[in-house]
């Protein structure tokens, strides 16, 4: 659930801030209230030390390598985009074409969700209670929006524009490891 909430989280920060204002305005910010709040209510009640009892015998070190592998990846991938634009003076196409003045995923993921990643990757690795909670909601966030990025290149295509597929395939390969790794993960809690 807490994965659930962290990807709803996430994408409507983006419906909510970035896309046109419209009649759905409202639903997107009463969605991320609401999504904001049930995680936090979820996170406050939740015995932290119990909690990280329940996975002593769980194999850790796959699922925080993915974990770290991600963060990394797309950190570098969002740099080297941000970086390339920096240092030609100009603003990136994808930008440019979409009407926007920032890129609001780079926002969200390189201040938020990657270090956040990057934190839950070495906090599991190295078996602290954290990192033992957040991994499999994190896991859970990586199919969820792995899953919405393939479906929206799919229509993109459809719609006669050119897919990604480097892109897709990456994507593909983080959903299957994700949920490989958090049944795993699950199966060995006691």
């Amino acid at each position: 659930m807490l994965g659930v909430l962290i990807y709803l989280i996430y994408s409507y920060i983006l419906y909510s801030f970035f896309v046109h204002f419209g009649p759905l305005f409202l639903f997107y910010v009463a969605i991320l209230g609401l999504s904001f709040y049930s995680l936090v209510g979820n996170l406050v009640r939740l015995d932290w030390h119990e909690t990280g009892q329940l996975f002593d015998d769980v194999k850790i070190k796959p699922a925080s390598m993915l974990l770290l592998t991600v963060a990394i990846l797309f950190s570098l991938l969002w740099l080297a985009d941000i970086a390339g634009a920096l240092a030609k003076g100009v603003i990136p196409k994808d930008l440019d074409n979409a009407g926007l003045i920032i890129n609001p995923i780079h926002v969200l993921d390189l201040a938020i969700l990657l270090p956040g990643t990057f934190v839950v990757a070495i906090s599991l690795w190295q078996k602290k209670t954290p990192g033992l909670t957040l991994a499999v909601p994190l896991l859970v966030f990586f199919v969820l929006m792995g899953t919405a990025i393939i479906s929206m290149m799919i229509v993109a295509a459809q719609k006669g524009f050119d897919p990604a597929w480097p892109q897709v395939l990456m994507m593909g390969v983080i959903i299957v490891l994700s949920l490989i790794l958090g049944i795993q993960y699950l199966r060995r809690i006691h």
